[in-house]
């Protein structure tokens, strides 16, 4: 059958939206969140169906790329096949009997649907359309027989069929009126309070077979939720997470369950704050029983542990080691501070006032549509982090997250897009932050800057005026967020979820603690952004937003080119990213002085847990952190296994430095033409303090690598210097200037770091990038923190093995020979890229790929596309993913990178280039 062509946007529209409903629904099955014994020929049929949708959606959208086309009949034969198919496999089912009996009540459903998708848009879809109504009449009816009737009560009743609320003054036929016809301006109407109380008075009095009331309630709210995609969303929201939501012993916030046969439902979505989930952990069972390691390992042994470790992919939703309702809830996640508390206010000046969202309502954090969603536990044979601890830290590992909980609010999950639909295009990220801190102004010390969409040249530059408010009033700090990429950068969809993600949960529910900004780099080859004169090219800025940056994201992007480095810091002799990573960080520094802390991330990162819980652990960690030993400690791999817990640790390096009277960084490390700035230690020596001094100071550098000295090492960048003084005459550099560096340069400096550092590069000096905020912390006497935030390990090197690899030296002087780790000699690749977390690795990827639900592509392996380095290690996706056994893979909170391909179908960049 062909079309018109005038009808054929709107028809292959409207199919698109029919075909999404239906893998939205597969996707539910096929995740276990309707499992139960029972209902694997559906599962296996859904994902026959699943595979039809995706061949009828490219079809579509093909289409839609060349509208002069009809759509071509064999679409209209496919959907008469999968509907032939479809009605047979329901016959089967109901003749076997061999499901529960809802089972083909819900299939019945499925199957009403296939008939619409089978002639919408034909001239049968207004009959198909009529009989639906009448057929979703019976079918609810069928559904109904299954549980107690409904309950009246002063005029008013809920339908415990769909959780869909009626007023009998609202006109309907008789029965169970289809879900479709209820009218926005109806529900509306609905108290919440009256919603609330009959529902609890139906649960009261429906039977004590819990297994049948979740089986129930579960499947028919979710078939509610996409038959009412129009509803007002809060509402949905209550229905969908909270009324069906038991409490668990484990929360001590929710009530307990008294006895199995007589079941306590939240009327409220369950929400975990960190620490109120407690299990035991697992030991590690590789842990080595001595602490000792061997300083310079067989290389031998770095390669027997070349393994991978399947017991990542080998767990899921269905598999968490704190027992879970059946199919697992998501709870609310929340690690904001208590704020307007009595408490709180005797800390902090002014009030926190809710910020608005990106559907235009205040957002609200007992709402599961507003915020990030977790389960309690995690997957049952999980592995520990090998380097780094959650304990040392503190940050919560007894709650773990799908892509689903993850993601959903972001724009990942379409049954919460139909749930809250926003349209992405429409929202206006740059101007949320501006209203959210117009609310809170009250809480900081500086009024906010409008952010400069370019940033400027110096001879068109005029200070802001940060002048401070007046008291001595407690202001809460600020912090600019800020992501960095290229101008031509391609906008994945993951990437968009992963920036809303970190506006919502950084900026807008902390009330304007933090501010997201997109740092873009403009490359050489493309056009000026500046005048001849020197001024912004304005039209030359839209566009580049027009041709590249998604629109949400167009009033919170800052410009700039090799240009601006080079017309601010013009004896610097190099001002390639490599290099300079933080000259544009600087020169933001100059120009938003509104903030006193400012990260720089990269877009090829991501966070499996909540950001916010992350970030404010990191920074809370270094800030316990004395400066005895800090340095040395900074050098550090830290391996719970090995070193023993946090304070063991310290001790440890403590003794070894005091036993040998070895040389310690104290304070500010002399450099000729410095004039140190931090402060100067209260005693002479470090062993007359207590671990006290520092501790309670913020951090001016904090990153998530180990701290060395390059001086002696082989690293490429340890000479990589410009225009510095030379501590004595005739001297070498690069043998006396003191130093230090980390890998990457994803970190938080602070106001007053960034200003040393943008001063010395007006004059001329200049180190490379990964060396540049912790040389002049180290001359200055500023706090330098190392993170040990958890790293996952894909291997099978024991904690004494990674030890022996890692760290090479003594405690003073840690990595900083020529046989350190950092001297990238490809020794111990194989070891390195396969952390969770460095500069680049494979494992990084292959984890956060495997999370998202994608399959390693047997490309790789089966048509010869198999990379192999210089030194024969090949670097190929692993893990096998088995969601059909246990689920989605449900992750604890830890930071990724690199991660290269965020997208299930991979693009030209590689995880190991090689």
């Amino acid at each position: 059958m062909v079309y018109p062509n005038g009808q054929h946007d709107a028809l292959v529209f409207f199919m698109i939206r029919r075909a999404d409903w239906v893998n939205a629904l597969f996707g539910a099955f096929q995740s276990r969140h309707l499992y139960i014994d029972g209902y694997d020929r559906i599962i296996r049929t859904l994902e026959t169906l699943s595979r039809e949708m995706e061949i009828l959606r490219r079809g579509a959208e093909t289409q839609l790329r060349y509208p002069k086309h009809d759509v071509p009949q064999c679409f209209w034969i496919r959907w008469s096949r999968l509907n032939v198919e479809f009605d047979r496999q329901r016959r089967i089912l109901e003749s076997e009997r061999t499901t529960p009996d809802l089972a083909p009540v819900l299939f019945e459903m499925i199957c009403l649907q296939v008939r619409r998708l089978t002639l919408c848009g034909s001239d049968g879809d207004g009959k198909i359309d009529s009989y639906a109504a009448r057929k979703e009449e019976l079918i609810l009816k069928k559904a109904a027989a299954l549980v107690e009737p409904k309950q009246e009560d002063s005029g008013r009743r809920i339908d415990f069929i769909g959780a869909r609320l009626r007023q009998d003054s609202v006109p309907r036929s008789s029965g169970i009126s289809s879900l479709s016809s209820l009218s926005i301006v109806d529900f509306w109407k609905v108290k919440m309070d009256h919603l609330k109380a009959q529902f609890d008075i139906y649960l009261r009095k429906v039977s004590s077979d819990t297994t049948l009331l979740r089986l129930a309630v579960y499947p028919l709210s979710m078939i509610w939720s996409f038959y009412t995609p129009y509803c007002p969303s809060r509402y949905q929201a209550v229905v969908r997470f909270g009324y069906f939501n038991k409490p668990t012993p484990q929360d001590p916030s929710s009530d307990a369950v008294k006895s199995p046969n007589s079941p306590k439902w939240n009327s409220r979505p369950r929400v975990i704050r960190p620490g109120s989930i407690i299990s035991e952990t697992p030991s590690n069972d590789e842990a080595a029983s001595s602490a000792s390691v061997s300083s310079n390992p067989d290389g031998d042994i770095a390669s027997e542990g070349d393994i991978r470790d399947d017991r990542f992919y080998k767990g899921g939703l269905l598999a968490l080691n704190i027992d879970q309702p059946s199919p697992p809830q998501p709870a609310i996640y929340d690690p904001y501070p208590d704020y307007n508390s009595k408490g709180w206010q005797e800390t902090w000046t002014g009030l926190f006032r809710a910020c608005e969202g990106p559907d235009g309502v205040d957002l609200d954090r007992s709402n599961p549509l507003d915020m990030m969603m977790v389960y309690p536990g995690n997957q049952k044979e999980f592995p520990r982090p090998k380097v780094g601890a959650f304990e040392a830290v503190d940050l919560d590992d007894q709650v773990c997250a799908d892509r689903y909980s993850r993601y959903g609010m972001y724009g990942y999950s379409s049954l919460q897009q139909s749930l809250n639909p926003i349209n992405w295009n429409n929202v206006t990220w740059g101007e949320l932050q501006s209203k959210c801190f117009s609310r809170n102004a009250g809480r900081y010390e500086f009024d906010r800057d409008d952010t400069d969409q370019v940033l400027p040249l110096p001879n068109h530059f005029t200070p802001p005026d940060n002048e401070t408010k007046h008291g001595s009033l407690n202001y809460k700090s600020r912090t600019a967020v800020l992501l960095r990429t290229w101008h031509d950068m391609f906008w994945t969809e993951n990437l968009k979820y992963y920036v809303r993600s970190l506006i919502v949960e950084l900026a807008l529910h902390s009330g304007a603690e933090y501010e997201v900004i997109i740092l873009v780099h403009v490359k050489k080859d493309w056009e000026s952004i500046y005048h001849s004169n020197g001024t912004v090219d304005n039209a030359a800025i839209q566009n580049l937003k027009d041709l590249f940056i998604p629109p949400e994201f167009h009033d919170m992007v800052v410009f700039f080119s090799e240009k601006t480095l080079e017309a601010w810091y013009p004896d610097v002799e190099d001002h390639r990213p490599e290099f300079q990573t933080y000259q544009a960080v600087q020169l933001l520094s100059q120009t938003q002085r509104n903030f006193d802390f400012y990260w720089q991330l990269e877009t090829d990162s991501r966070f499996t847990g909540h950001t916010y819980h992350f970030f404010e652990r990191a920074i809370q960690f270094a800030r316990n952190q004395a400066r005895k030993y800090l340095w040395e400690r900074n050098a550090y791999f830290y391996i719970e296994d090995t070193h023993g817990p946090w304070d063991q640790f310290v001790e440890m390096v403590d003794h070894e430095i005091s036993e040998k009277n070895a040389h310690s960084v104290w304070g500010p490390v002399p450099k000729a033409g410095v004039s140190p700035i931090g402060p100067q230690p209260p005693v002479s020596q470090p062993s007359d303090d207590d671990y006290e001094w520092g501790v309670g100071d913020e951090a001016d550098f904090l990153t998530f690598l180990p701290i060395f000295d390059p001086t002696e090492t082989e690293w490429a960048r340890a000479k990589d210097m410009w225009n510095l003084p030379p501590e004595s005459t005739g001297g070498d550099p690069a043998k006396e200037i003191p130093r230090r560096g980390t890998l990457g340069t994803m970190s938080r400096l602070s106001t007053t770091l960034l200003n040393q550092m943008h001063h010395a590069q007006l004059n001329g000096w200049g180190l490379a990038s990964e060396m540049t905020p912790a040389t002049f912390s180290l001359w200055h006497g500023l706090k330098a923190v190392h993170v040990p935030h958890p790293i996952y390990v894909d291997g099978k090197w024991t904690p004494n093995q990674l030890a022996g690899i890692l760290n090479h030296g003594s405690a003073e002087k840690m990595n900083a020979g020529p046989d350190s780790v950092w001297s990238l000699n490809h020794l111990v690749d194989h070891v390195l890229y396969r952390m969770s977390y460095l500069f680049t690795t494979q494992t990084g990827e292959d984890l956060f790929r495997r999370w998202m639900g994608y399959k390693v592509d047997p490309r790789e392996n089966d048509n010869g596309l198999s990379r192999q380095d210089p030194y024969g290690r090949t670097w190929v996706e692993s893990g096998d993913l088995r969601e059909d056994l246990y689920g989605h893979l449900c992750y604890p909170s830890f930071f990724l990178h690199s991660v290269k391909n965020p997208q299930e179908q991979k693009g030209t960049d590689q995880a190991v280039p090689v």
